[in-house]
């Protein structure tokens, strides 16, 4: 029987978080159990909603992705991060700071899709 990834989605825009809710809902790998407006938040609903995978911004307000990554994994090296952004230049960074994967906002949705289900 398969067992949904637990997704929790960091943005700090509201389209952009729902867009990805709602293309989560076709994925039966995965199952949406939260969101976040920005990394300081997201740090507590990783424990909070028992996430799997976070699918996370790097430009937001209060706590960027880069470091909120960089939090997560230390603390709970188990959860997998993507980080989805507008800007290619945040990779080496993001990749640093222990994200498993990098996608570029805007890509096709099944860059996404695949970087889940391998998660």
């Amino acid at each position: 029987m398969l067992i949904p990834k637990r997704v929790l989605v960091v943005d700090d825009q509201r389209l952009t978080r729902e867009g990805i809710h709602a293309f989560l809902r076709m994925i039966p790998e995965v199952e949406w159990v939260g969101e976040a407006v920005n990394g300081r938040d997201a740090i507590g609903l990783v424990v909070d909603m028992r996430a799997d995978v976070v699918v996370m911004d790097v430009q937001m307000p209060v706590m960027n992705g880069i470091e909120a990554t960089r939090r997560i994994k230390s603390e709970m090296p188990g959860v997998k991060i993507i980080i989805l952004s507008g800007e290619i230049d945040y990779l080496v960074d993001a990749l640093a700071a222990g994200a498993d994967a990098f996608l570029v906002k805007g890509g096709p949705p099944e860059f996404l899709r695949n970087a889940l289900c391998s998660a």
